[in-house]
């Protein structure tokens, strides 16, 4: 969210980690939380092409412009 709120806010460092992408998704910077998708049920057609566009390539780049880090591959 550091990306989206560029000038706002400040990063954090945490016991001397920085928050960098490596240390975000290896667990070594301890500020972090998956984003997470919940359905009641069963994803329906709709959502799960919506869900299946997020897990793809471009959809991971999407997401990953908007300042979040995409889950390891």
């Amino acid at each position: 969210m550091v990306k989206q709120n560029e000038g706002k806010i400040s990063v954090l460092k945490i016991d001397e980690v920085e928050p960098t992408t490596e240390n975000i998704a290896s667990g070594e910077y301890k500020i972090a939380r998956p984003l997470l998708l919940v359905t009641k049920e069963q994803p329906d057609e709709k959502q799960q092409i919506f869900i299946d566009y997020l897990l793809s390539e471009k959809g991971l780049t999407v997401v990953e412009e908007l300042g979040f880090i995409p889950p390891a591959k």
